[in-house]
């Protein structure tokens, strides 16, 4: 077992990875799903946005990131056609330039669609939330490690993660394992 706390292990453990990740049959499909889904989201119009099947795509086949073992179903609020609407008019609003703007917006829908989707289930879906807020506004998100205890009444009490939204260029992994950009001209 590799020891993190000791550097020369780490930067090896590093290397291996930033050698192997190319060759890594899982991340090579991902580096080829992961660019075709953005566009799909991207080229879908308010209809498509507003369907059962887009909904599906968006939250359960996302390719964003996987949601590991605890997989919260949001079917019922797939099935709400109201829902669904109220998600496909606010994923094709656009989004301020500026940074700050940026985060206080994200920020906003998060907690919006936070509090309708628990509506529909019986936990708070964090991990998906966010990979539908990745898939439509191509942004990354990345978790600041600090927790503090959800007091508020909505799905049910729960330790809820301090997220912090980085505003960096919107890009997605090449099949090279580099950077490419990507469009953002409709955002």
């Amino acid at each position: 077992m590799v020891d993190l706390r000791n550097i020369e292990e780490l930067r090896r453990a590093c290397s291996d990875v930033v050698e192997n990740a190319p060759t890594d049959s899982f991340y090579v499909k991902w580096c080829n799903d992961l660019p075709e889904f953005l566009a799909e989201i991207r080229a879908a119009d308010f209809q498509m946005r507003a369907s059962k099947e887009f909904q599906r795509l968006i939250w359960r086949d996302n390719p964003v990131a996987s949601t590991g073992r605890g997989y919260i179903s949001v079917d019922k609020a797939i099935a709400d056609p109201e829902f669904r609407k109220w998600l496909a008019k606010r994923s094709i609003e656009h989004l301020p330039e500026a940074p700050e703007p940026r985060k206080v917006a994200l920020d906003r829908l998060y907690n919006e669609l936070k509090e309708k989707v628990c509506q529909y289930t019986k936990s708070t879906p964090r991990l998906m939330i966010y990979r539908v807020l990745a898939g439509f506004f191509s942004v990354r998100l990345h978790h600041a490690g600090e927790h503090k205890k959800d007091k508020a009444p909505s799905c049910c009490h729960v330790r809820q993660p301090r997220w912090r939204w980085a505003i960096l260029p919107r890009q997605y992994p090449s099949k090279t394992g580099r950077s490419s950009r990507i469009d953002t001209s409709r955002r």
